[in-house]
């Protein structure tokens, strides 16, 4: 009898964050119907992605909102699309 498989997957961000989903969570479901154990640990916790994402979100808000004063005045020499 061999000895089961197991994976530790560490990710800087928690499985709330898109980036590990689609990394790593996507796949766990598959690798544990073929005998491999998962473990998904992030190394900040949800709590703290909040936060952080939500400056991130407000920061942008704001950058958004200066590239379309400047576009208004006919003044962008660089265009910046940061709009998801």
């Amino acid at each position: 009898m061999s000895k089961p498989i197991r994976v530790l997957a560490l990710s800087p961000i928690p499985e709330e964050g898109a980036g590990c989903r689609f990394r790593i969570a996507q796949f766990i479901p598959y690798l544990e119907s073929v005998g491999i154990s998962v473990t998904l640990n992030s190394l900040f916790t949800p709590e703290f992605f909040r936060r952080v994402g939500k400056r991130f979100e407000e920061r942008m808000r704001g950058y958004q909102a200066i590239d379309a004063q400047t576009k208004a005045k006919g003044k962008s020499k660089v265009k910046l699309n940061l709009t998801t």
